[in-house]
């Protein structure tokens, strides 16, 4: 049963209350999902920005004003509509041009809410952090139909027996590869310029869509490998600094949030770690990239010089080397130290 909280207008920027996430995850996924402590907060947090920003856009003439025109949008893209019957059928006159566009906006608004795809012109509610600006336009046909042409999920031709070395933190500690966070599916993975990494972190939204009881929006198999790629990345039992490390990647992206709304460990709950290159069809490529970059990227600081371990002998071997100059240095300067000591004494 709907609560009153989910006829509020969308231009109120509020968190909303667990119930009402909860009926929200059951419209968009027919799911049956834990809302505990922080486990939802961040998809619910980029959901409220998206309805409020969007809402203030389109200055408030669209056919989604409330969170129940949401769900009923939802529920249509759900019965595997086509995007121009669900406009059709929203719309009180579809012979308004005007009243069309607007509804037009109001679905790929809800497809990005319910896919975490960039649906629709970013314009309007899609922030890409892509350099390029890319979004997915969705034109007629179904959402799942969309989802399911986008080259973005190919499954790739498995190549045993390749092993996958590195985490994140390894990404960013050794290897310079600054973890950026997307909300963006579609980006998961992708290599940023020179020496960033973005990485798709809205566990609690895969989650919900790996137990859902109806037919996934998208493609078999994809949600939950996902999720594997995500422990491969962050592990199971991370030590505290990488929970240190963690937690201050999101501070940096997404600032102070209050009542500590963006220290969740969802992250670190995303099952067994996989390394063999073969477990990964959809994300494989990406994978293989990034490994190819952890390896052959060589470490400039300091910093990354002692995280490096890489090579286990060569690092021993390069500090144990360092150390004896420093040392023999520090012998040397003392010995002619102590001569001009003695020259100046005699």
């Amino acid at each position: 049963m709907a609560t009153s909280e989910l006829g509020d207008s969308l231009t109120k920027p509020h968190q909303l209350s667990e119930t009402a996430q909860a009926e929200i995850a059951r419209a968009f996924w027919n799911a049956k999902v834990e809302i505990r402590g922080r486990n939802s907060t961040l998809y619910f947090n980029h959901y409220c920005a998206q309805c409020y920003h969007f809402n203030h856009r389109t200055e408030g003439r669209t056919g989604v004003k409330t969170h129940n025109d949401v769900i009923l949008v939802a529920q249509d893209i759900n019965q595997g509509l086509a995007r121009t019957e669900i406009v059709k059928k929203r719309a009180s006159d579809p012979a308004d041009p005007e009243e069309i566009q607007q509804w037009n906006h109001a679905v790929d608004l809800v497809a990005r809410l319910m896919c975490m795809l960039d649906v629709g012109h970013p314009s309007l509610g899609g922030h890409s952090v892509h350099p390029e600006g890319e979004f997915i336009p969705w034109t007629d046909g179904s959402l799942a139909g969309l989802i399911a042409s986008l080259p973005h999920f190919q499954r790739s031709d498995s190549l045993d027996g390749s092993q996958l070395t590195f985490t994140a933190h390894k990404l960013d500690t050794v290897a310079g590869l600054h973890v950026v966070w997307t909300t963006n599916l579609a980006h998961h993975l992708l290599l940023r310029g020179e020496d960033e990494v973005l990485i798709f972190n809205q566990v609690w939204f895969l989650k919900s869509l790996a137990c859902s009881k109806s037919p996934c929006l998208f493609p078999e198999g994809l949600v939950e490998e996902t999720l594997r790629t995500l422990a491969l990345l962050f592990g199971s039992q991370p030590s505290n600094k990488i929970r240190r490390w963690y937690n201050r990647l999101l501070r940096l992206q997404y600032g102070e949030i209050s009542s500590d709304g963006m220290t969740d460990d969802c992250i670190f709950e995303c099952g067994p770690v996989y390394r063999d290159i073969g477990e990964y069809r959809y994300w494989q490529k990406r994978l293989d990239v990034l490994e190819k970059r952890y390896r052959d990227r060589p470490s400039v600081s300091l910093k990354q010089l002692w995280n490096d371990r890489r090579d286990g002998i060569q690092w021993y071997f390069l500090w144990v080397s360092l150390g004896l100059t420093v040392f023999f240095g520090f012998v040397q300067s003392v010995e002619g130290a102590l001569q001009v000591y003695k020259a100046f004494n005699e």
